[in-house]
């Protein structure tokens, strides 16, 4: 009678198993060696000391990204390169009608003819928001939409206000003393567009860089370097600069057409650049890297001051002290019961987040 355990074949190691692992293992270091020694792998102490740090290729939708900001840019600079002029100045004798000057003539272009005062206060509102507004934009960003649909969103917003500005330099708008209305209604609908998009552009392009960490790779001359993702994210922001400072050029073509031409075609080409928004963000909506909302630092703060008034009161606020800036700490509402019949997660900082905002406030000699 056969015995089971007799019977049944066990995978006993032979010769040439051995040899074939063996062989295997050392393929496997052979290969472990090899990506050590030239590419794809981080670098060691001694390479960071003498490895030249390099960017790593940008890729191609930072790139689009950077025509869409250029776009922005030149279409904003261009039509409030001429907004003092539209505002302030009437329609020069002997020209056109639409605020051009009579040829040969070195009379100022105008439409509107409301003054030196009411200029200042207008654009001077107009420049207030459009840099208080990416604030509020950073906020949505990042806590509510994300970067890539506060972009569009304000894109959309601000196609509207180029189209209500270029209405409201149409000669018979201007004629009929009606521009001012639409006018002022373009530029506050353009600060919010503008708001929306300033705050995300270049945070979108910088998450664009294809590594998180530095690696090792070999040029095409065979010099071994470091990718660095700091120099790649500083030649993304290259990109992003140049991008807004040849867009600034477009001022110097309506500041052209609005003396040559009139004030309806000083508006309507930065309309027509504009157009390169919306197509590029539709050409890259499937290639961009669009990072979830992370929580806002701004936001966060304010919940701090929040928390702070609540706990500690305006007194104390005002004195400031240990015992004030300890009353916002996780820790210390948690020891206090302040945790208790509240929705889970409200607290999204901890202590070491409370500290850094008393030494900001220290630095600015708020408190």
């Amino acid at each position: 009678m056969a015995h089971p355990a007799l019977d049944k074949k066990e995978n006993v190691p032979t010769a040439g198993s051995f040899e074939n692992d063996i062989k295997n293992a050392d393929d496997f270091n052979d290969l472990s060696s090899n990506e050590h020694l030239t590419e794809n792998r981080l670098p060691t102490d001694e390479e960071r000391a003498t490895l030249r740090l390099v960017s790593a290729p940008v890729p191609w939708a930072a790139y689009a990204i950077a025509i869409v900001e250029f776009a922005e840019r030149a279409s904003y600079y261009g039509c409030t390169g001429i907004f003092n002029n539209f505002i302030q100045r009437p329609l020069p004798l002997g020209g056109n009608g639409a605020g051009a000057t009579p040829a040969g003539t070195q009379l100022t272009p105008g439409a509107l003819g409301l003054g030196l005062k009411t200029a200042t206060g207008l654009t001077t509102t107009f420049s207030f928001l459009a840099y208080v507004f990416p604030i509020l934009g950073g906020i949505i960003a990042d806590t509510k939409w994300g970067r890539y649909k506060t972009i569009c969103v304000g894109t959309a917003i601000g196609f509207v206000a180029h189209v209500i500005l270029f209405v409201a330099a149409i000669p018979s708008i201007i004629h009929g003393g009606h521009a001012i209305i639409p006018f002022v209604i373009s530029i506050l609908i353009l600060a919010l567009g503008t708001g929306l998009i300033k705050a995300s552009v270049a945070p979108l392009m910088a998450d664009q860089a294809p590594i998180q960490a530095q690696k090792i790779t070999t040029l095409e001359t065979g010099e071994r370097v470091i990718l660095d993702p700091g120099v790649t994210t500083q030649n993304i922001m290259l990109i992003y600069y140049w991008s807004i400072n040849l867009g600034a050029f477009l001022k110097l073509g309506t500041t052209y057409a609005e003396k040559r031409i009139g004030f309806w075609l000083a508006f309507l080409v930065p309309l027509i650049v504009y157009f390169l928004m919306p197509i590029f963000l539709l050409i890259t909506r499937k290639s961009l890297i669009k990072l979830p909302p992370q929580g806002s630092v701004v936001y966060d703060t304010l919940k701090v001051g929040k928390v702070l008034i609540s706990q500690a009161g305006v007194k104390k606020a005002l004195k400031g002290g240990d015992e004030f800036w300890n009353s916002a700490k996780p820790t210390q509402i948690a020891a206090s019961g302040g945790l208790k019949n509240k929705k889970a997660g409200w607290i999204k900082w901890d202590d070491d987040f409370v500290d850094e905002i008393r030494r900001t406030f220290k630095a600015c000699k708020l408190l």
